[in-house]
């Protein structure tokens, strides 16, 4: 009689297959779940990654990429979901207001570093702006680096006094 392993292995072992399945049936639900899988299967590797800060001139327009990685992908990435061969570039990054940027069907494109790039300066740092609290009333300390409504950055060195933010090379 052939040894058939200790008893309820089984039953155990359908349960935990009936888990699993059950699991992936929940995370397949989940449009976080498509998203990374579609962008996973679908989305070339790019064919330049650099670390932000550098000044990109795409199509003749001079961008300021601040933070994080910079991904140059070629041909655009819809261009290649689409099964076309157009020769384009796409550009994602990060801009001097922190926001993301996806460029796509750039024909040329430059980019070369920018050790002195700054955040863009919000229009409300200015000189007639001499608050020295926070909205909550707490102090604003000199060296405070603000970022306001319009994701515009600058260094409070006193009532009135501003200066910009350097971008960050991570």
């Amino acid at each position: 009689m052939a040894d058939e392993g200790p008893k309820g292995f089984g039953i155990v072992l359908l349960i935990a297959l009936f888990a699993g399945y059950w699991w992936l049936n929940k995370q397949a639900d989940s449009p976080a779940y498509h998203h990374s899988l579609s962008e996973w299967w679908s989305s070339p590797s790019p064919i330049h990654r650099v670390d932000a800060p550098k000044m990109i001139t795409a199509d003749d327009v001079i961008h300021i990429a601040c933070t994080g990685e910079i991904l140059v992908f070629s041909p655009s990435r819809e261009i290649v979901a689409s099964g076309g061969e157009k020769k384009s570039y796409e550009i994602v990054f990060f801009d001097d207001r922190d926001e993301p940027q996806d460029l796509r069907h750039i024909n040329s494109f430059e980019m070369s570093d920018a050790p002195n790039a700054t955040y863009a300066v919000s229009q409300y740092a200015n000189p007639q702006n001499t608050s020295t609290t926070y909205s909550n009333g707490t102090a604003i300390n000199v060296g405070d680096v603000l970022t306001f409504a319009d994701k515009g950055r600058a260094r409070w060195e006193g009532a009135g006094k501003w200066e910009p933010v350097r971008c960050k090379s991570d």
